[in-house]
């Protein structure tokens, strides 16, 4: 929450929303290590929600306080300026942080800190049972209980929908032409129909692969027939 640059605070939000996401794609990987991680892997789920979290709580903080300098009272924002650069400062942090927040009259205690407080302390509580890989204690399931895991719509459901409606009506158009002509070729086409459409109609601009395809097909068939009737008998 300094006031830094906002190209600074843009890269800070940024980095951490990358680190988040590198972090839950490492689950699979440890997955196909051992199923022993059953466990870490079921607190790893929850971590990636609490790590979006905690991101979103302190960014509405960081907006609200460009605004309001005083919404967070001076004695909280001096625990939150002051850098914790381990594992155990933090934790001592955090304790400092509950015990400040329960001696701070409610109505003192911006509602983003006070989430993010208990959001942090989760996700404390998860890394040390991810780093010890121990069984799930009864803690930690009222934790995962309350997590709901966090999953981004993909940004390509929109083409990969059209462009599988287009892969759809080509293969079936394709089908209809071959059994009503009785063409002997007709496998040949729909091969070159599923090798098409499997390349190029899962890009965002599939009509330009397609052209490209088309105009070398029509300069590869004269070039083929002058090879197979002159040249090569």
């Amino acid at each position: 929450m300094s006031n830094g640059p906002k190209e600074d605070v843009d890269n800070a939000w940024s980095a951490l929303v990358k680190a988040t996401n590198a972090l839950s794609g490492m689950r699979s990987n440890l997955m196909m290590e051992s199923a022993h991680w059953q466990a870490s892997n079921q607190r790893l789920i929850a971590i990636n929600t609490l790590s979006l979290t905690l991101i979103t709580q302190a960014c509405e903080t960081f907006l609200i306080l460009q605004n309001h300098p005083d919404y967070v009272k001076s004695h909280l924002l001096l625990l939150l300026s002051e850098p914790a650069d381990t594992v155990g400062a933090i934790h001592r942090r955090m304790k400092l942080m509950r015990q400040v927040i329960a001696a701070t009259p409610t109505r003192d205690t911006p509602q983003t800190l006070y989430t993010w407080v208990g959001s942090a302390t989760r996700y404390l509580l998860l890394m040390k049972g991810v780093k010890s890989n121990a069984r799930i204690s009864g803690v930690e399931a009222s934790v995962l209980n309350t997590q709901q895991e966090v999953t981004a719509p993909s940004p390509e459901g929109r083409h990969a929908m059209i462009n599988g409606l287009r892969t759809g009506i080509a293969t079936a158009l394709g089908c209809l032409f071959w059994l009503w002509t009785g063409w002997s070729a007709g496998s040949a086409c729909m091969v070159m129909l599923a090798v098409v459409t499997s390349l190029a109609m899962r890009l965002p601009n599939p009509l330009l692969v397609a052209k490209d395809f088309v105009i070398g097909m029509a300069a590869a068939l004269p070039i083929g027939a002058l090879y197979y009737m002159l040249i090569m008998p």
